[in-house]
């Protein structure tokens, strides 16, 4: 997943407008309204692939979080009926628990 908060609403509709998702008004009381940029997926994926050459502070975070949806969505889609294998869940942990290391 992807969030950006901005309390400039311009700027929120032109994320959605170019990148597509979704805008939810973020919950603050007492301070100025904020608008909150949502994409997930290999929407959010395919969005970190154009920030890369930008990113400074969070290019590994999103590096991983590219790996990782990459890899989620080359696995069968778990459903009912269908489950995953205990491999492919622990790799998906595995990288899970990589991202939110870098993020701390």
């Amino acid at each position: 997943r992807v969030f950006i908060t901005n309390t400039n609403l311009q700027v929120i509709e032109w994320l959605q407008q170019t990148y597509g998702g979704t805008i939810y008004q973020a919950r603050r009381f007492g301070r100025r309204k904020c608008y909150q940029w949502r994409i997930m997926y290999m929407q959010a994926a395919d969005f970190l692939k154009l920030m890369l050459p930008y990113l400074q502070i969070k290019r590994l975070e999103a590096e991983i979080a590219i790996s990782y949806q990459e890899f989620a969505s080359n696995l069968p889609h778990a459903s009912r009926g269908h489950s995953r294998t205990a491999e492919e869940t622990d790799a998906l942990e595995a990288a899970y628990q990589i991202l939110q290391e870098v993020k701390q």
